[in-house]
C-alpha cells in the first residue's frame, strides 16, 4: 500500500499545532507506557485527566477541563505499522471531522528527537471548527511515538496547553 501525501500529511498532524514552545506550569511528568519500561514522558497540567493504556501500542488518553483530546502510543518501527497508522488517523479524521484542511508535513528536531507533523482545521460533527494537529516520534528505544490532539479552535487556552505538552515530549 502507498502512502499519499495527504495521508502522510494527516498522520503527521498532531505535532505541528502541538509545537507551541513553553514550559508547563504546575504539570506532573507521565511516563508511557510506565511499568518497568518507559518509551517517552510528557509533562501534563495537573488539571487534565490521564487515561493510560493497558499495554504499550494501546492509546494513553489526555483530556484538558475544556475538552482538548490528546492522544499518544507508541508502534513498531516498520514501514508496515507507520502506513496503518496513517490509514487509521486519515479514517478517525474523517469519520470525525468535515471540510480538514491540512497544512504541509514538516520535520524536525525536539528535545534529541526526530519528529515529522502536519497541522490542519476542520469542522466537528456540530459544525464547530476544530485544531487538529498529529505526528510521529523516532524514539530511542526503537519504537515510533504517535502523538495528535483536536481542540476546539476557539479554546486558545487549551491549544496552548496542548502545545506546552507536546514541547515537553522526550526520551526518558
Amino acid at each position: 500500500m502507498r502512502v499519499s501525501s495527504k495521508q502522510y500529511l494527516v498522520v503527521s498532524l498532531a505535532l505541528a499545532g502541538v509545537c507551541l514552545l513553553g514550559a508547563v506550569a504546575s504539570a506532573k511528568s507521565v511516563a508511557y507506557p510506565g511499568g518497568g519500561h518507559t518509551s517517552f514522558m510528557v509533562d501534563v497540567p495537573d488539571h487534565w485527566t490521564i487515561t493510560p493504556g493497558k499495554e504499550a501500542g494501546d492509546y494513553m488518553d489526555l483530556e484538558s477541563g475544556n475538552g482538548v483530546l490528546m492522544e499518544m502510543r507508541t508502534l513498531d518501527a516498520t514501514h508496515e505499522a507507520l502506513q496503518e497508522a496513517i490509514a487509521d488517523s486519515e479514517k478517525f479524521i474523517n469519520e470525525n471531522y468535515e471540510g480538514v484542511e491540512l497544512n504541509p508535513v514538516q520535520n524536525s528536531e525536539m528535545n534529541g528527537l526526530k519528529y515529522s507533523f502536519v497541522t490542519g482545521t476542520g469542522k466537528d460533527k456540530e459544525g464547530n471548527a476544530v485544531k487538529l494537529a498529529m505526528g510521529w516520534f523516532k524514539l530511542k528505544d526503537g519504537t515510533l511515538g504517535e502523538i495528535w490532539y483536536a481542540a476546539d479552535a476557539s479554546d486558545a487556552e487549551g491549544i496552548q496547553e496542548a502545545g506546552k505538552v507536546f514541547s515537553t515530549y522526550r526520551a526518558p
